[in-house]
């Protein structure tokens, strides 16, 4: 899939027509149509487009092959609306519960075998 096919499903997905996208954005049909032709983007319009569709990067350029279930799309929801500095101590409070998880999950199959 090309950038134009990823827009386009993005939008069909979250039900934005062309011209609430255009309206929204400021980004021209036309713009799009030469992105069409080949013509690159430019940064400011990606970064339009990733702010108004609510989409990663690999997400609005197709890279992103894993489906997120819906548990985990609306981990990420709630996570894009905290503040950067909350950000930072949640990944560090996430990343120490996995930890301590991992570490249960190993004492608990080693006592089992041995």
């Amino acid at each position: 899939m090309n950038l134009i096919d990823n827009i386009e499903r993005i939008m069909e997905e979250k039900k934005i027509s062309k011209y609430k996208l255009e309206k929204d954005t400021g980004i021209k049909q036309s713009t799009f149509q030469g992105w069409k032709r080949g013509s690159q983007p430019t940064a400011d319009k990606i970064s339009k487009l990733l702010s108004y569709l609510n989409v990663t990067p690999n997400e609005l350029f197709g890279y992103d092959t894993k489906e997120l279930n819906n548990e985990e799309k609306e981990l990420l929801f709630y996570f894009k609306e905290l503040p950067d500095i909350s950000k930072k101590e949640y990944i560090s409070e996430i990343k120490g519960a996995a930890k301590m998880y991992s570490n249960l999950s190993e004492k608990s199959s080693k006592s089992k075998t041995g």
